[in-house]
């Protein structure tokens, strides 16, 4: 939206949340012990995301993860590739036929433009160089069993459907550059520091299970992560 059409929404959102308030107070509803209790836990959560936030944020910059990039993918190889085609029907039986065709000589890139379902198919069923993580795992697992020129001799189903699968070629992958993989690392890296945070508060408080009745749970073993 403009700036000019979307001020005024912005400011009349401001008045109405204002107005509200006010109504609240006027009527002590801030005096009521739910809406209390309900106030409180809103606070209560704020601070504690705020704690985290801090906390997190001291440990996931850019240096760290220029530090964890070079620890785990500067001038190492990338991951095992595989350039692969595959045809991909809706029953077994129409794999099963697709299979007798190409063992009796029949073209795979045809076949896979005449049969397949695959918005790939135009292609002839061509899907480039992908990594085993790429593809669902009973097709990944196929694929990478296939040395080049192979193709899958009895159906592989997923939740797609069912393929045959070509093997074209294998290599290994380039390594990725900082700019693909630095959101991953990014992640990894505040979940330790989550992680961290996590136990080392738990850490600076003692820690006692009520069971549903009001009685004390068993003792947790010691260093043993319970809540509160």
């Amino acid at each position: 939206m403009k700036p000019e059409q979307l001020f005024p929404l912005l400011v009349n959102q401001l008045i109405d949340r204002q107005a509200l308030l006010v109504a609240a107070h006027a009527e002590s509803l801030d005096k009521d012990a739910k809406v209390q209790a309900l106030m409180q836990a809103a606070a209560n959560e704020q601070l504690e995301n705020a704690y985290v936030q801090e906390q997190v944020g001291s440990q996931v910059t850019d240096a760290a993860v220029q530090a964890e990039f070079n620890k785990d993918y500067a001038g190492k190889p990338g991951p095992a590739q595989v350039d692969a085609r595959h045809i991909l029907v809706k029953t077994k039986a129409e794999a099963e036929s697709i299979i007798t065709q190409l063992e009796h000589g029949a073209d795979f890139a045809k076949l896979a433009t005449k049969y397949s379902i695959d918005p790939g198919a135009k292609d002839g069923g061509e899907l480039g160089w992908f990594s085993q993580d790429e593809m669902v795992q009973p097709f990944a697992d196929a694929a990478f069993a296939l040395k080049p020129g192979q193709y899958t001799k009895t159906p592989v189903q997923t939740q797609f459907g069912w393929h045959v699968i070509l093997c074209e070629g294998k290599r290994t992958g380039p390594a990725p550059t900082l700019d693909e993989v630095k959101d991953q690392i990014r992640k990894n890296l505040a979940d330790n520091a989550i992680k961290a945070t996590l136990n080392a508060a738990r850490n600076k408080v003692k820690i006692q299970i009520f069971n549903p009745d009001g009685t004390p749970a068993a003792t947790p073993a010691a260093g043993t992560p319970t809540g509160k």
